[in-house]
């Protein structure tokens, strides 16, 4: 991120299709849609929302609303060319969900892991780590977190307050009261 940001992003808000090093340009593009790939800057509206939700740090979600704001006319003018800046939209004014599997093996982990990604749940960030030893990266999700009784653990956080650690991917949608194959949280 700090890469993206010293190289390409643009004071006014959101960030440059080319580096600043880039050299021979007549100006540096911008552009506001997506096409058949999705705009970089709604996709970065997207990962700066999810980095927020699984650091803690502000800068990121103020960021990503800078991006919004700065695109909003366009996402009201020509909603169907912007879904992505609508989705990210959505991550800032809806619930999210931060969820940690934290594994014994990855034997056990993978198969939860499969089905959390196969499960629908808008607005949520995912994040793994093998429970050997204390956790000392800047994903505050994963800090103080254990598996339990010996099999890897599904922690799921809304704003930061987490629901009770589940062993068992069914049992923590039923919990939420959600079905893995439909599941929208609430």
């Amino acid at each position: 991120q700090a890469i993206l940001d010293r190289d390409f992003l643009d004071s006014v808000g959101g960030y440059f299709f080319t580096s600043v090093n880039t050299k021979d340009l007549i100006a540096r593009q911008k552009p506001f849609s997506d096409d058949a790939i999705p705009n970089g800057n709604n996709m970065e509206a997207i990962n700066l929302q999810i980095l927020y939700h699984l650091t803690g740090q502000n800068a990121y979600s103020e960021q990503a609303k800078k991006i919004t704001s700065i695109y909003s006319a366009m996402m009201h003018k020509y909603p169907s060319a912007n879904m992505k800046m609508m989705e990210a939209l959505s991550m800032q004014n809806q619930a999210f969900y931060e969820i940690a599997v934290i594994g014994v093996k990855s034997a056990d982990a993978e198969p939860m892991i499969k089905d959390l990604y196969q499960t629908y749940m808008p607005n949520r960030g995912i994040c793994y780590r093998n429970d050997k030893g204390d956790y000392n990266g800047s994903i505050v999700l994963l800090k103080d977190r254990l598996s339990r009784g010996g099999k890897s653990t599904i922690y799921v956080c809304k704003g930061f307050t987490c629901f009770m650690p589940e062993e068992n991917l069914n049992k923590l949608l039923e919990n939420l009261k959600l079905d893995k194959t439909q599941a929208i949280l609430k």
